[in-house]
């Protein structure tokens, strides 16, 4: 009797994906191409128990809309989780949470003309185009940071929700403080922006000349501070909540 010999089938195995968090923790995912880098990430999230992750791989930020493919992902790369907090704030009567997430980026709710959209949910590509990465709030508006360092507004025009006037100086912003109907924005070259409610501080331009290298700025009410890197501190806004211009100039290292 002649034997006959079963062919074997190679076993193929599913190609795997290391996530790691910085702090040291990390999660292998079985993917193939066409899986989306949002299954992924969801996946990482569940087993890490983590809210919301960015993907990161060899120093670009991945997308969480591509698939697998689409990504250049392989077998055995390693992806880095980056751990992004939810942010919420509130105006006195609405809020906003920004959620790190490019499909859902800020979810509003609330008064519709204290800065709740109308459809409860603000989509950052319907705004801008880009993501959210800092939101801040005052009585009845709110202002946004973008990835790109420009700065998105909604809410009450007379409390900044109307930033068509200084939209185009605001760019490579980094920080942003808010009074009661007032915003002042700090870019990355030392300038200040400030819109809004000018009782509040929401025009500078008498104290524009003197808001250069600035490091700080923090508000009170009605009123904003700046802090240069030489130690000199101006003020704008409402006198009786610290805006008194000439009272508000002096130098720390006198």
């Amino acid at each position: 009797q002649e034997s006959h010999r079963i062919p074997t089938v190679p076993t193929v195995l599913p190609a795997m994906l290391r996530i790691s968090l910085v702090s040291g923790r990390s999660t292998a995912v079985n993917f193939d191409d066409q899986i989306s880098l949002g299954e992924v990430k969801a996946f990482a999230q569940r087993d890490l128990r983590v809210g919301f992750l960015r993907l990161s791989c060899g120093g670009r930020i991945l997308d969480p809309k591509q698939t697998a493919a689409e990504a250049g992902l392989k077998d055995g790369d390693c992806v880095t989780g980056i751990v992004q907090e939810a942010q919420l704030a509130a105006t006195s009567r609405a809020f906003a949470i920004h959620c790190h997430n490019p499909a859902v980026n800020v979810v509003t709710w609330g008064h519709v003309h204290y800065g709740a959209d109308d459809h409860s949910t603000v989509l950052g590509d319907q705004r801008s185009g880009r993501n959210v990465t800092a939101i801040q709030a005052n009585l009845s508006a709110f202002a946004a940071i973008l990835d790109d360092g420009t700065v998105v507004a909604w809410g009450d025009p007379r409390a900044g929700g109307d930033y068509s006037l200084v939209r185009h100086r605001l760019t490579n912003v980094i920080a942003i403080q808010a009074t009661d109907e007032a915003f002042a924005a700090l870019r990355s070259d030392g300038q200040v922006v400030a819109w809004g409610s000018q009782r509040h501080g929401g025009l500078s331009l008498d104290v524009l000349p003197a808001l250069r290298n600035v490091t700080q700025i923090q508000a009170t009410q009605s009123a904003f501070a700046a802090l240069r890197s030489d130690g000199f501190v101006s003020a704008w806004g409402d006198d009786a909540c610290g805006g008194n211009t000439r009272l508000g100039q002096f130098d720390l290292k006198k």
